[in-house]
C-alpha cells in the first residue's frame, strides 16, 4: 500500500511539473511575441521617420538653396540631437557609459568623423542633384 501511495505522489508531481513547463513556455512565447511586436513597431517608425527626414532635408535644400552652410547646420543639428536627446531622456545618466580614457574614446571619435562627413556630404550633394 505504501508503494502505491508513492507512485501516486510521483505521478502528481510529474503532472504539476509538466503544467509548470507549459505555463513557462507560454509565458516565454508571449514575451518573445511582445518583443517582436515592439521591434517591428520601432522598425516601422524608424523607417518612415527616415523617409520624412529625407523629404524634409530635400525641401529645405530647395527652399534655402542660397544658404551655403545649410548642410553643415543640418548635420550639426542631427549630431546635437543624437547627443542631447539621450541625455534628456536618461536625465544625464547616459554620461556614465562614456569612455573614461582617450584610448577608449578614439574609436568613437573616428566613427563620429566618418558619420559626420557622410551625413554632411550627403546633405551638401542635394545642392547639385
Amino acid at each position: 500500500m505504501a508503494g502505491n501511495n508513492n507512485d501516486e505522489e510521483k505521478s502528481l508531481l510529474t503532472v504539476d511539473v509538466s503544467k509548470d513547463d507549459k505555463s513557462q513556455k507560454t509565458e516565454n512565447s508571449e514575451k518573445v511575441s511582445a518583443k517582436a511586436t515592439e521591434t517591428g513597431i520601432y522598425m516601422a517608425v524608424f523607417f518612415f521617420g527616415m523617409v520624412f527626414h529625407e523629404i524634409a532635408i530635400e525641401a529645405a535644400s530647395k527652399r534655402f538653396s542660397e544658404l551655403e552652410a545649410l548642410a553643415a547646420a543640418l548635420t550639426l543639428f542631427q549630431f546635437g540631437s543624437c547627443f542631447l536627446l539621450p541625455m534628456a531622456i536618461s536625465r544625464g545618466k547616459a554620461l556614465e557609459t562614456f569612455p573614461r580614457t582617450l584610448k577608449a574614446l578614439l574609436p568613437y571619435v573616428g566613427l563620429s568623423i566618418l558619420v559626420f562627413c557622410a551625413t554632411g556630404l550627403a546633405t551638401q550633394s542635394l545642392r547639385y542633384v
